[in-house]
Parts: C-alpha cells; sequence; structure tokens
C-alpha cells in the first residue's frame, strides 16, 4: 500500500473506491444500456468510454498497482463491457472476442499510460520542484529494512513496466536522471509510452 500526500488512503483502497463509483455511474445509465433496440451498441460505447471510464481511471496516474490488483481491474472492466452489450450466462464471449467488438482494451492498459504521462511531466519539472528532489531523495537516502512481504511502490511498478518490454529498469539515481533526459524529449517520450503500454495489447479506436 502507499499513500499520497493530502490523503489517508492507499491504492488498494483508491482502486476499491474508483470501481464503486464507476459501478455507481454505469447502473445511473442503465436504463439506456438496456434499450439495445433503439440505442445503437456504437453509440452506447461512446456514451460508457465518456461517463463511465472517467470515473473509474480518475486518479490512476499516481497508482502502483499490483499484477493482482491490475488483473483484478481488468475483470471489472470486462464485466461492464460484457453488460454493456448484453452478454450474460450462458451467453459467453472471449477476451479478444470482447474487446475487438467493443472496440476496446484492458484498462491496465490506460492506467499505465497515465502514469507514465504522469512521470514525464513530473521528470520534466525544474530541479527546485518539491516532486523532483522527493524522487531524487529516494535513490539517496538508503530505505530501511522492511520486513515481511516486500512493498510495491510507484518507483517499483515503473521499473517494473519498463522490464516488461525487454527495456531495463531502473534502480539507481543515474536510471532516474537517463530518463530525465529521454522525457526532456518530448517525442521520443511519447514513443516511449506508447511501447510501455502495447505491453498489454487490445483493440481501440
Amino acid at each position: 500500500m502507499t499513500k499520497k500526500l493530502g490523503s489517508l488512503i492507499g491504492d488498494d483502497e483508491d482502486i476499491t473506491r474508483r470501481k464503486q463509483l464507476a459501478t455507481a455511474s454505469y447502473r445511473a445509465m442503465y436504463s439506456l444500456w438496456k434499450r439495445r433496440t433503439l440505442v445503437r451498441e456504437e453509440l452506447s460505447r461512446r456514451l460508457y468510454n465518456a461517463f463511465v471510464m472517467p470515473v473509474l481511471l480518475y486518479n490512476s496516474g499516481t497508482w502502483a498497482p499490483t499484477s493482482v490488483a491490475e488483473a483484478q481491474l481488468d475483470s471489472f472492466h470486462r464485466r461492464q463491457l460484457r453488460s454493456l452489450i448484453g452478454i450474460r450466462w450462458p451467453q459467453t464471449i472471449s477476451n479478444a472476442a470482447l474487446y475487438k467488438r467493443c472496440k476496446a482494451q484492458p484498462i491496465s492498459n490506460f492506467v499505465r499510460l497515465a502514469r507514465w504521462r504522469l512521470f514525464g511531466h513530473i521528470l520534466r519539472m525544474p530541479d527546485g520542484c518539491p516532486a523532483v528532489a522527493a524522487m531524487i531523495n529516494y535513490y539517496q537516502v538508503k530505505e530501511t529494512v522492511w520486513r515481511g512481504r516486500p512493498r510495491t511502490t510507484l518507483p517499483i511498478v515503473l521499473s517494473r513496466d519498463l522490464q516488461r518490454v525487454g527495456r531495463r529498469g531502473f534502480k539507481t539515481l543515474s536510471d532516474l536522471l537517463s530518463l530525465r533526459e529521454i522525457a526532456q524529449g518530448r517525442g521520443e517520450w511519447k514513443d516511449l509510452c506508447e511501447d510501455v503500454c502495447k505491453s498489454n495489447s487490445g483493440v481501440y479506436d
């Protein structure tokens, strides 16, 4: 669990809350979703992307979810998509077919993209900014030994994202400064973000 400045809740609690609010947002428009003979599926999908997805993804750039939490987010998103297009038991549809039909992709892709966009924004900040100072301090100060299961922190998740696509992770201040140089070129950073987010590919228009 991680805590954000000015907040008393951690990532797990924040993600749970986002799911609850997204569910409430979805149910508020359920009378529209169920009128499938009057409302085209494409329009329902666009409305879902406009009114439900932003609720679910709010503040997602600061999340450091575990692999299990990411899988749970993707599963939650697929349940909403299946409901949106009227797929209920005993009807079934594969995950790949569901994403293709809804022109969607795993929600973890959007979380990862938001995380890297925010990271790039912080890396481009001037040296005196508190956020930059906090990042540098993180790698300069030796962390206290943590008993029990290793914690999942935002730097660890960002490094894991890079390793997932065959790139070198970053664990030292030198690695962080190298990424900071890359972030100064917006085009190069955009390419890096796209590369990282392709690691869990799907279909989206």
